[in-house]
């Protein structure tokens, strides 16, 4: 997915259009209003774009959340993600994020977007706490056409550097990584090879 500032609205989730009484997080009735949800608990998707938010609060009651997009905030540390435990794509670009951090127990993370934001070197990626994520394949500091970059995607052997950390990411910036295919493909194969033996020893 490769995220550029967009007005409005989000290509995977409903428009949002209501501005947030507060600029510095979100309030349970900002994103009732948004999702058009009582229950915040049965709020899947949301997308809160452009607004002006200082910080990510106020998802507690969102524990069933699968996708979250705060693009074109002012935010500029990754936390109040600590209930969001079942969060898969996390897009946070065009921010003013210095550091990956708050996530390292999303194990269901499958995708994290944060072209746009200020990741200046590769510590700021917290590559060792990314490599602890099962889940995650895709990750975005660039788009495919390298606009929007991270001043990290600058550095020599950025790319290398990251895949070797991550080696089970399939798609960076928009990119497939080859490698990461084979080790889900080979993954796929000792399974499959895995049940083969135990049939034939419960057949025999």
């Amino acid at each position: 997915m490769s995220v550029r500032r967009p007005s409005r609205g989000s290509a995977d989730g409903p428009t949002v259009l209501a501005r947030t009484n507060s600029l510095t997080g979100l309030t349970d009735d900002d994103i009732k209003s948004a999702t058009q949800r009582f229950d915040l608990e049965i709020v899947f998707k949301f997308s809160w774009i452009n607004k002006g938010i200082l910080r990510i609060s106020g998802l507690e009651k969102c524990i069933n959340l699968v996708e979250l997009n705060l693009t074109g905030n002012q935010i500029s540390k990754i936390e109040g993600l600590e209930l969001t435990v079942n969060l898969q794509r996390l897009i946070l670009t065009s921010n003013k994020i210095t550091a990956i951090d708050g996530i390292c127990h999303l194990s269901r993370l499958e995708g994290l977007w944060l072209q746009d934001n200020r990741l200046a070197a590769l510590e700021s990626l917290a590559l060792p706490q990314l490599a602890q994520l099962p889940s995650l394949h895709c990750l975005y500091l660039q788009n495919l056409d390298r606009s929007a970059p991270n001043a990290v995607c600058r550095t020599p052997g950025y790319k290398a550097a990251v895949l070797k950390a991550l080696p089970n990411l399939t798609n960076l910036d928009g990119e497939r990584s080859v490698w990461g295919h084979q080790r889900q493909a080979g993954a796929c194969k000792g399974a499959w090879e895995a049940g083969l033996r135990v049939l034939v020893r419960t057949v025999g």
